[in-house]
């Protein structure tokens, strides 16, 4: 007969065996499920890589080695994994401030400068600065030419490039989206 002893010794008991192996499965379980979210990343990062690429190849050559114009454009992408949405735009003129213009006289923003007048400074006082000889009218560009520098020789026009590239399987959208401001030809706009 064996001891009380020696039986309490020889082994495991099934209760401990099950509870390793309960442990050991959810060991496994979070493993897995850290190699899956990582390989899932992986995955998200290379699609990403893939539309970046997909976006500088399309961007890049416009208004560089092909004019810009103005329109919508789509396609897919060369092995069909993605497709591609293209809408370039002019921005409107009135949308930007013209760095030729006169201050207005009446706005209390326009500063000092927009109350000098030809023969008085800032204080008003005839004789231009600190009793020096009068201020003298010069003729501006505008004046001369009949029309805005920016007009003769041809104002540079800001274009709107907005681009969509989204897998064909897949309905996540990368969106893109660039201004490039270009002069126009010099044969576009001139008599």
């Amino acid at each position: 007969m064996i001891p009380a002893r020696a039986r309490h010794q020889a082994g495991f008991t099934l209760l401990e065996v099950l509870i390793s192996f309960a442990l050991l499965a959810a060991a496994v379980g979070l493993l897995l499920s850290i190699v899956s979210g990582g390989l899932a990343q992986v995955r998200m990062a290379g699609e990403r890589t893939e539309v970046a690429a997909i976006a500088q190849s399309l961007i890049a050559p416009l208004g560089v080695v092909e004019p810009l114009t103005p329109g919508e454009f789509g396609g897919e992408s060369e092995d069909g994994r993605f497709r591609w949405h293209l809408r370039v735009e002019e921005v409107p003129t009135e949308a930007l401030a013209d760095p030729f213009a006169e201050p207005d006289p009446t706005d209390p923003e326009a500063g000092p400068e927009a109350d000098l007048e030809a023969g008085s400074d800032s204080d008003g006082r005839a004789g231009g600065r600190a009793g020096g000889p009068a201020l003298e009218t010069v003729e501006t560009a505008e004046e001369a030419l009949g029309e805005s520098p920016l007009e003769a020789f041809g104002a540079p026009i800001l274009y709107r490039i907005e681009l969509e590239v989204a897998p064909s399987q897949g309905a996540h959208v990368h969106r893109f989206a660039t201004l490039r401001l270009r002069v126009p030809p010099p044969d576009a706009g001139m008599p």
